[in-house]
């Protein structure tokens, strides 16, 4: 029996491989009768990287703050850098400087205090290609870096380390500007401790009225997402959100994003050193804030 990693690999590579021949073909067309130029650099340009980014994913290169029960929270911080644009390229790459932070927190008995228990660090690079305005890849690179706080009640995760290097692959499209659909494989480069060096993703957003169309308009949006990947053996991890948002993926102008999120998750533990050492499972529902700037 096939696991989802090797249905999402097939499914990856069918899109991209027919992605790739319709724009070699339209490619040579158009070589015919324009002349080949030099490609132009364009230094911090505007980002398009939120066209790559998800909320079908409960983690993801997006920050927010939210409230998993009665004596948990989960808080995360992100930006992504636009380098560098080739502008007169087809397909208008961009590399992508982007950084996260996420720490798990416990209330205490009376709720007047907030304990950190673990900080989780990811930064890394995107290449991200644009097809047209409604397909997108990007390929990158991250290094996930698993940390505890004085908090940490369980003592032995204080020490060991844990440290991933992943190579992604990620593709978007989009439906009617109303519909996103995306995913790919990823593969752990390097691991400590040992994680299966194959995982993948698939994730969609629907916007039952369509996307904002300003940064001060909201409307509702539902996201899927489901993730498989495992130390011990594979394990997959299914999130749902729904959001009121002004977020607008479908079109390349950026303005910072906020949004009013519910949802759910079941699946790996999000604290990287809990999940690495203790092999945790976990489920919650949740509500808060969540944001792109």
């Amino acid at each position: 029996m096939y696991s989802l990693f090797n249905q999402i690999i097939f499914l990856c590579l069918l899109l991209v491989v027919t992605l790739n021949c319709v724009l070699a073909n339209e490619s040579k067309n158009e070589n015919e009768s324009v002349a080949k130029t030099d490609f132009k650099f364009k230094l911090v340009p505007s980002s398009r990287h939120h066209q790559i980014t998800t909320s079908g994913l409960f983690i993801d290169q997006h920050s927010s703050v939210v409230v998993l029960d009665s004596r948990r929270a989960f808080a995360a911080i992100a930006a992504a850098i636009p380098l560098f644009e080739i502008e007169n390229s087809k397909l208008t790459p961009q590399l992508i400087l982007f950084g996260s932070s996420a720490a798990t927190f416990r209330f205490s008995g009376s709720f007047s205090t907030l304990f950190t228990e673990t900080v989780d660090a990811r930064v890394g690079l995107s290449y991200d290609l644009f097809f047209s305005a409604k397909s997108r890849l990007a390929f990158s690179w991250t290094h996930q870096s698993g940390h505890t706080s004085d908090n940490l009640t369980d003592l032995k995760l204080f020490g060991p380390n844990v440290g991933y290097e992943i190579i992604a692959l990620r593709y978007v499209f989009d439906v009617e500007d109303r519909l996103r659909v995306g995913g790919g494989p990823r593969v752990y480069a390097g691991s400590d401790p040992y994680m299966k060096p194959l995982a993948g993703e698939l994730f969609l957003e629907y916007y039952p009225i369509g996307a904002s169309l300003s940064a001060h308009q909201f409307s509702p949006m539902v996201a899927v997402g489901i993730e498989e990947y495992g130390n011990l053996h594979y394990d997959t991890s299914i999130h749902i959100q729904l959001a009121i948002s002004n977020k607008n993926p479908f079109k390349s102008i950026h303005y910072p994003a906020l949004g009013l999120v519910v949802g759910g998750y079941k699946g790996q533990d999000i604290s990287l050193k809990h999940y690495s050492y203790r092999h945790r499972h976990i489920e919650f529902l949740y509500a808060g804030l969540n944001a792109e700037i």
